[in-house]
């Protein structure tokens, strides 16, 4: 039987939450220290579960199964999610220094970095597509990989460019008017 597999796949599990919680640190030790503050880096780390919805409910909407390299592609979408953020609200918080608004400042790094991360986005979704689709020969073990990065994409694209912009100028003018 597959009794004997279990401590394997206990094991395994193990080893990639661990490996998921370290990524997790280790993001967030990082963004602290760009970003000198809380405020940003915890708007990016906001794009994390919120990618991972993305992720999730491509998977419920295709249909396809979550299997190892599913949860792998959940720990690619850390690194995904917060990329697009980051060049986004570092150009805003450039803009603010040389004595922009805040909300000119986000407007701004709206503007010049949506067309980057569109086509970024872009590629990565059509390079996803074929194994997300299923086709081709030897594409069903990575077609949840496929899902998980598709759907967490293109949800993460979205938020970066609307609700994480929204975030940052409610924050800051809130905390300008304290």
């Amino acid at each position: 039987g597959f009794g004997c597999l279990y401590p394997e796949r206990e094991k395994a599990a193990i080893g990639l939450a661990v490996a998921a919680l370290a990524a997790f640190l280790l993001m967030a030790g990082i963004l602290i220290l760009q970003f000198d503050g809380l405020l940003i880096p915890g708007l990016l780390l906001l794009q994390i579960p919120l990618a991972f919805t993305g992720g999730a409910a491509a998977l419920a909407l295709s249909g396809v199964g979550l299997n190892a390299t599913g949860l792998v592609a959940f720990l690619t979408l850390v690194g995904i999610s917060l990329n697009h953020g980051i060049v986004l609200l570092y150009r805003a918080r450039r803009n603010e220094a040389v004595g922009m608004s805040v909300e000119a400042a986000v407007r701004e790094s709206v503007h010049v970095r949506f067309r980057p991360i569109f086509l970024t986005t872009l590629t990565a979704v059509l390079g996803m597509l074929p194994t997300a689709l299923g086709w081709g020969q030897g594409a069903a073990p990575e077609q949840g990989l496929a899902v998980v990065i598709l759907g967490g994409i293109l949800w993460s694209a979205l938020l970066s460019t609307n609700l994480i912009p929204a975030l940052y100028v409610y924050r800051r003018t809130k905390k300008s008017a304290s």
